[in-house]
């Protein structure tokens, strides 16, 4: 990545760090040379290392930093739990086909297809354990499939899948969609 350094190292110096708001503070100046001679780096790359954790999506929930998602907003999520919840307990009492069907054709009607690409890439992220740099790569892949089969396919079919999303979320340090999960 930078100088030399793995994602690990990088990741390890964002956990160090303390929060940004707190950077202009002296103890900053204390913590930075001992991560220089930790990690054997000039200040050159610790400040290319600065600017990739800012920019980073997991890396910067670690200094305080929520780089909020634009594909997806809390209100989406929500929408998306609610429907989600009311498919698995109809799906319970039902003709499960009928129901998917049926449950698919209510979210592709209710949630835009950049929400969709979404929900699915934060599924992916959470259930195969992928970097969040996937993320973006993941909605560029959706986006070229057809919504009804990525709801079909991704976001019905199992019973993990909200908790999958939350492990994502987390992962991607999005504290404000979190939310979405609090009971109301």
């Amino acid at each position: 990545m930078i100088s030399g350094l793995s994602r690990q190292q990088i990741k390890d110096i964002a956990v160090e760090l303390p929060a940004k708001k707190d950077w202009a503070n002296p103890d900053f100046k204390t913590k930075k040379q001992k991560i220089l001679q930790k990690n054997n780096i000039s200040s050159n790359s610790f400040s290319k290392v600065l600017s990739l954790i800012q920019t980073h999506k997991e890396f910067a929930s670690y200094i305080g930093i929520e780089i909020q998602l634009s594909e997806i907003s809390i209100n989406d999520l929500q929408e998306y739990i609610t429907l989600y919840s009311r498919y698995q307990e109809d799906v319970e009492n039902g003709d499960y086909f009928e129901l998917k069907n049926h449950f698919t054709n209510v979210i592709c009607k209710k949630l835009s297809k950049k929400v969709i690409c979404s929900l699915s890439a934060l599924f992916d992220i959470g259930y195969f354990h992928l970097y969040p740099e996937t993320y973006d790569k993941i909605i560029k892949e959706k986006s070229g499939q057809n919504t009804f089969d990525i709801v079909f396919d991704d976001l019905l079919d199992r019973g993990i899948v909200l908790e999958k999303i939350q492990i994502a979320l987390k992962v991607l340090g999005q504290n404000t969609l979190l939310k979405a999960f609090e009971p109301q």
